[in-house]
């Protein structure tokens, strides 16, 4: 369960990244991709 917290959690702040530009690479150097 908390995997699944954790896993929604990246996925949401992937989207949101995404709705102002951000793309993958630079999400991949946060950590979020």
């Amino acid at each position: 369960e908390e995997d699944v917290v954790e896993e929604v959690g990246i996925t949401v702040v992937h989207e949101i990244a995404h709705h102002f530009g951000i793309e993958d690479d630079r999400l991949h150097e946060l950590g979020y991709a």
